[in-house]
């Protein structure tokens, strides 16, 4: 049962301002009682908006939790809330306009985003973890760091700039983040990457990670949640036929297009292979016009969808030229044995250290694609091999319990300095 205070009718002020007490105290009980640790954790995004760096704070804040750890969530969201989540979690939402495609939030000068900042300075924390270098909710962790005189952590998501393109708006987004990075700087922050290839890119930014605080999964709890829609009988595709899947934001950057200009050569050939597709973002008309027989879009999906989705595919293809920290889709696709078709994005590798455990991609080129897919397609034993090799590797590198004590062990030797 979720715990919510919100501001919606002026009426409800009261009502509010006493759940929010009421919180508090069941809080301060939890902290005295039970809890080692008090974290927050910031992020630009949280669920149900969808991400990567969204599922990563979900994950990491469950089992924080559930190691006996007090974490309260900052995040971005159209108003005010003050919550606790069914898994003990408190969630503060942040009021903000929700700019660049809604890919960049910023907080709205209202008196509800006053009392949200407010509820920074209500709890003394014992480590704040900022997830990302260049928003201003990132200012907000290290302020309230600051505030509690301790160092906070920033893991860095990304392998790249925000915007690589030469136009002026471009231009702008790279001297923002540049900005932004200088001006976090400022408190003495403890860098983590959650990839080797995000602690390269931080090493470009003059940066020296401390380490790398990897993207995690519970492979079996993940295999758990599958909503157990039959995708083949839903999509009338025959039992014969290779499904290859793709889940992501529905933008130029991720690839899903040369994955469809892919799909166009496969069809010219005598193989049975169907691409679905789920996602939203700018593209989303444009890949709705390519619907076909051997396309399908399913429009974005809950958690549990996807991992059904996972479980009735063969194939999981990321053509993604996307500053990538480490995909969280890759990993679920391999929980639910997918062979990986993805590009050479930051993380890959880590997933998949040979051919033996997948594809990488030498480019994006569409015809490059198509050929890594029919190389499954028309050799289902290496497929079938591959697909088990990557998931017992990611059931056992790539464990949430082991990142999370990871990062209680961080705390540990941050706080006894």
């Amino acid at each position: 049962m979720l715990i919510a205070a919100s501001e919606t009718h002026s009426n409800q002020h009261g009502k509010h301002r006493q759940k929010c007490a009421w919180n508090l105290i069941l809080f301060a009980i939890e902290v005295g009682l039970n809890m080692k640790y008090n974290i927050a954790l910031y992020t630009a995004y949280y669920a149900p908006h969808i991400g990567g760096v969204e599922r990563f704070v979900e994950s990491l804040a469950d089992k924080l939790q559930s190691q006996g750890h007090c974490v309260t969530i900052f995040t971005s969201a159209s108003s005010f809330s003050d919550q606790i989540t069914n898994t003990g979690t408190r969630l503060i939402t942040i009021p903000s306009f929700s700019i660049m495609g809604d890919r960049f939030p910023l907080p709205k000068p209202t008196p509800s985003c006053l009392r949200a900042l407010q509820t920074q300075k209500e709890v003394a924390f014992d480590a704040v973890i900022v997830n990302t270098r260049y928003y201003p909710i990132s200012l907000m962790g290290c302020l309230t760091a600051k505030r509690n005189k301790i160092q906070p952590i920033i893991i860095d998501h990304s392998s790249g700039f925000l915007s690589k393109t030469d136009s002026i708006a471009g231009f702008a987004i790279r001297i923002w983040e540049r900005a932004m990075t200088s001006l976090l700087n400022l408190f003495k922050p403890n860098y983590y990457g959650v990839s080797q290839g995000s602690v390269r890119w931080l090493k470009s930014l003059r940066i020296d990670a401390n380490g790398v605080i990897p993207n995690s999964i519970d492979a079996d709890a993940y295999k758990q949640i599958n909503s157990n829609i039959d995708w083949r009988a839903k999509l009338s595709i025959g039992e014969d036929t290779c499904i290859v899947s793709y889940v992501g934001r529905l933008v130029p950057e991720k690839g899903v297009t040369n994955l469809i200009a892919a799909m166009k050569q496969i069809a010219g050939t005598e193989d049975d292979v169907a691409l679905v597709i789920a996602g939203n973002g700018p593209l989303e008309q444009e890949v709705k016009q390519v619907t076909s027989h051997s396309v399908y879009y399913v429009g974005p999906l809950a958690p549990a969808d996807i991992s059904s989705l996972f479980a009735s595919s063969d194939i999981f293809c990321l053509p993604t030229e996307y500053p990538e920290g480490l995909p969280t889709v890759l990993l679920e696709a391999a929980s639910q044995n997918n062979a990986i078709v993805v590009s050479n994005c930051a993380g890959a590798k880590e997933v998949i250290p040979d051919d033996s455990y997948g594809t990488i991609l030498s480019s994006t080129a569409p015809n490059d694609i198509a050929e890594a897919i029919l190389h499954y397609v028309r050799n289902p034993k290496e497929r079938e091999e591959a697909s088990v090799k990557v998931n017992h590797h990611i059931a056992h590198a790539f464990s949430w319990n082991a990142t999370a004590s990871k990062v209680v062990r961080l705390i540990d030797e941050s706080l006894h300095k």
